[in-house]
Formats: C-alpha cells, sequence, structure tokens
C-alpha cells in the first residue's frame, strides 16, 4: 500500500513538474501515455492487497490522464483539451489492437484474446464518455461561478466515477458476472479516483498559486 500511495504522489508531483517547465506538447505525452499504461498495469496484471480490497495503479494512471486533460482545458482551451483527448483514444485503440494481435500469436485467437480486446474498448468508451461529461459540466461552471479549484474537483470525480462504471459494467457483461461491477477492484478503484482527484485539485492550486505553467 506504501508502494501505491508513493506512486500516487510522485505521479502527480512528476505532472505539476512537467506543466511548469513545458508547453501544451508535454501535456499531451502525459495524457497517452498514463492512459495506455492504465490498461496495460490493471488491478488484475498488478494486483496490491489491502483491507479486503484489490487496488492497482491503473486507477492513478487514468486519474493523471484526467488531471493531463483538465489542465489542458483550463490553461489553454477545451478545443484544444477535445483535440488531446480523442488523441489518446486513438492510442488506447492502436494498443487494444497490438494487444489482440500479441494474444493471438501467443495462446490463438480465442475468447480470451477477444475478451482483452473487447476490455480495451470499454475502457475507451468510459473514458471518452466521462471526458465529454466533465467539459461539459466544466463549461456550465465556469459560466455559473464556480469556484475554480470545487471545478477541478468535481470534474475529476465525474470523467473518473464514469470511466469506473463504464467499464466495470462492460466487463461484467463481457465475463457474463454481475459481480464484477461492485468487486473488490472496483471498490478500491473508487476508493483510490476520490483520493486522486483531492490530490489533482492540490497539485491545479500549486500550480495556479505558486508554479504556474508556461505557454
Amino acid at each position: 500500500m506504501l508502494f501505491l500511495v508513493i506512486f500516487s504522489l510522485l505521479g502527480f508531483s512528476l505532472t505539476v513538474f512537467f506543466r511548469h517547465i513545458s508547453d501544451s506538447r508535454t501535456l499531451i505525452s502525459v495524457a497517452i501515455g498514463c492512459a495506455i499504461s492504465a490498461n496495460i498495469y490493471t488491478s488484475e496484471s498488478v494486483p496490491v492487497f489491502h483491507g479486503g480490497l484489490i487496488y492497482g495503479i491503473d486507477s492513478i494512471l487514468y486519474s493523471l490522464f484526467i488531471c493531463a486533460v483538465i489542465y489542458k482545458a483550463k490553461d489553454y482551451s477545451v478545443k484544444d483539451a477535445k483535440d488531446m483527448t480523442i488523441s489518446t483514444i486513438i492510442a488506447i485503440l492502436v494498443s487494444a489492437l497490438i494487444e489482440l494481435f500479441a494474444t493471438w500469436s501467443y495462446t490463438g485467437l480465442g475468447k480470451g484474446a477477444f475478451n482483452i480486446f473487447l476490455g480495451y474498448l470499454f475502457s475507451a468508451a468510459g473514458s471518452l464518455a466521462g471526458v465529454w461529461l466533465m467539459f461539459h459540466f466544466f463549461e456550465w461552471a465556469i459560466k455559473k461561478g464556480f469556484n475554480q479549484y470545487l471545478n477541478i474537483l468535481v470534474c475529476i470525480l465525474i470523467a473518473s466515477f464514469v470511466n469506473s462504471m463504464v467499464y466495470y459494467l462492460g466487463t461484467s457483461l463481457i465475463y457474463e458476472t454481475i459481480n464484477r461491477f461492485w468487486s473488490p477492484a472496483s471498490q478500491a478503484a473508487f476508493v483510490v479516483r476520490v483520493c486522486m482527484a483531492v490530490l489533482g485539485m492540490i497539485g491545479y492550486f500549486i500550480n495556479s498559486r505558486y508554479w504556474k505553467p508556461r505557454n
């Protein structure tokens, strides 16, 4: 569990650092790298057991992806953030095809290979749905004069929860068991993403108050 805490703090520290020292292209690299890695290093492939729940670094990596997207929308524009999201989704789909062909070459093109591929598709669909809903709230909150830090926090929570619900519901359908939707892994994912949302808000506060990003 200590590993997850250290990984979380290190990940957000690096995201804040990269946002400060470089331009918008760095956020694109962070977003794509985190989104792809989140689909590889899942709670199933790299599990961390604690308190009856199964944690994984995928929830941390996905939260970093969301932070990069919302930082992009805040620092530049929602249009730029949408373009970055589309690029990330395409990267996830390419990774899904690579994973499909790699599994095919090792075990054959059976049900297991397609299940993994479908898992990527549900992850991409959940990411797209969550981020687009986040953008709608983000723009609405700005028009209503919401506190900018509260806006960031809620945006990260919206995107994270929608992604989790779509992914775990989708994989429940794939494996024909609803237990995956509220399993120890899915419960841990919700816990981690709440914590990551708070860190994301803190990271934005540090950037906007003390360490502004470069344009």
